[in-house]
């Protein structure tokens, strides 16, 4: 293994451990539905990849809170009417989170 290799490597995702503790504004490139993720205990949610145009990376969007700041941060729950939008992604301490922090969305200013 490289010193260079990383765990994220080959992963689509971004985590919240990937914003290294800071707020990053970025621009809805697409919105992309019917995406089912598992959550820690096994269970199948339907959710949403959130694409953008300053990173490769797609944010998975499946549970209510995060819906819910994503219709706050963009004012719309039109995927889209979410192109174009910019909104800050940022990392919280989660004990829900397996590793310890979650992302969470704020409205750009």
């Amino acid at each position: 293994m490289s010193e260079h290799a990383s765990i994220y490597d080959g992963v689509p995702y971004l985590y919240a451990e990937r914003l290294k503790g800071k707020r990053v504004t970025l621009t809805i490139a697409g919105v992309d539905g019917g995406v089912e993720f598992c959550d820690p205990n096994g269970r199948k949610n339907k959710g949403f990849n959130v694409r953008f145009e300053e990173t490769p990376l797609i944010f998975g969007v499946v549970g209510v809170t995060v819906r819910r700041q994503m219709f706050m941060a963009t004012g719309t729950d039109d995927p889209a009417g979410m192109v174009g939008k910019k909104i800050v992604l940022y990392p919280i301490r989660s004990a829900k989170s397996a590793a310890g922090e979650a992302i969470r969305i704020a409205k750009a200013e």
